[in-house]
């Protein structure tokens, strides 16, 4: 009887423990900063082939018209990460640095040759 107690309570705190790294998992699972962005909403509307297109980005790249970045050795998470980005642009090679903050509606890029940080809102 006492060993079947512990046995459950064994069981349980391995299933809350692994309830636990399955939610921290699947929150990571899909970064906030996924999407379509743009600085405005007209903006959204805009194709690919605008020179203001808005900005689409995946767990690995970030792209807008003719700028496709590579994103490597990201870090953080939540609302906030960093990356190494390796762009090509009008044949031109870039490497340089980004930190994204991305919540539901907004994001916020800020590369490191930039003063500021460019602000965005999430298309629909």
């Amino acid at each position: 009887m006492r060993a079947m107690a512990l046995t459950k309570r064994r069981t349980g705190f391995a299933a809350a423990i692994l309830a636990l790294v399955l939610a921290a998992t699947a929150a990571e699972a899909r970064p906030a900063y996924i999407g379509k962005w743009a600085t405005t909403a007209a903006q959204c509307r805009l194709p690919p082939s605008s020179e203001n297109a808005p900005i689409v980005m995946t767990r690995w790249t970030f792209d807008q018209y003719e700028t496709h970045c590579d994103l490597r050795n990201i870090a953080g998470g939540r609302n906030l990460w960093t990356a190494k980005a390796r762009c090509v642009s009008s044949g031109n090679i870039t490497q340089t640095r980004v930190t994204l903050y991305a919540t539901a509606m907004g994001l916020s890029l800020k590369w490191r040759e930039a003063h500021v940080a460019d602000n965005n809102v999430r298309c629909r």
